[in-house]
């Protein structure tokens, strides 16, 4: 599963300008993770990971970084979307919780 999945996880780095005492300005930095839902360059992620960010970049698993756009977000939630320019990206393969059965997952670990 791990190997299915590592490929649609990413490192999310951002940068935001914050006003401290005596009206000084400095850069802060922050990091966080995503998941690639789409292979036209859509990720999801924690709306904490992204909030005040004025910049944010998206590393992929082999080093490519890409600039990302935040396209929504909503706090209550804790969940944002960003876009990110790009094509033939390793989304996350989604199940589909109607085919889900009690008791499968403990009949393929003792398998």
């Amino acid at each position: 599963m791990l190997k299915r999945t590592a490929g649609s996880v990413v490192e999310i780095s951002t940068e935001s300008v914050v006003t401290g005492s005596f009206a000084q300005q400095y850069v802060q930095q922050g990091a966080g993770s995503g998941v690639i839902i789409s292979q036209d360059g859509y990720i999801l992620t924690n709306n904490h990971v992204i909030n005040g960010a004025n910049s944010v970049k998206v590393r992929l698993r082999d080093g490519t970084e890409y600039d990302a756009t935040i396209i929504g977000s909503d706090s209550d939630n804790d969940i944002a979307l960003l876009k990110v320019s790009a094509t033939g990206l390793s989304p996350a393969t989604f199940g589909d919780s109607n085919s889900l059965a009690v008791g499968v997952l403990c009949e393929l670990l003792s398998a």
